[in-house]
C-alpha cells in the first residue's frame, strides 16, 4: 500500500515532511519524504505518524492516522 502525504503552506511554502510507521503509535517521525510504502501480506494495522516543516522552520504538531490493510482472500464454506 502506498500513502502520499501532501503539505500545504500558503505563506513560505513547505520544506520537508517527516514520517514513521509502527504498531504502537509511538514512533518519532524521522524519515524525510512524502511517499510512504506500507507492506502487509494478510491483515495489518499500523499507525502512520507525520509532520511537516515550512521554509521558515515552523513545525506542525505530529499527526497520526490508523491504517488498516486487509489483503486476506475471502472464503466460502458450503454446509449441506
Amino acid at each position: 500500500m502506498f500513502v502520499i502525504l501532501n503539505c500545504n503552506d500558503s505563506q513560505s511554502g513547505c520544506k520537508h515532511t517527516y514520517y514513521c510507521v509502527d504498531l504502537e503509535n509511538t514512533c518519532e517521525p524521522a524519515k524525510k519524504g512524502n511517499f510512504v510504502e506500507i507492506e502487509c501480506n494478510t491483515v495489518c494495522i499500523y499507525y502512520l505518524r507525520y509532520y511537516s516543516v515550512d521554509r521558515e522552520g515552523n513545525e506542525e504538531t505530529v499527526q497520526s492516522v490508523r491504517v488498516q490493510i486487509d489483503n486476506k482472500v475471502p472464503e466460502t464454506v458450503y454446509k449441506g
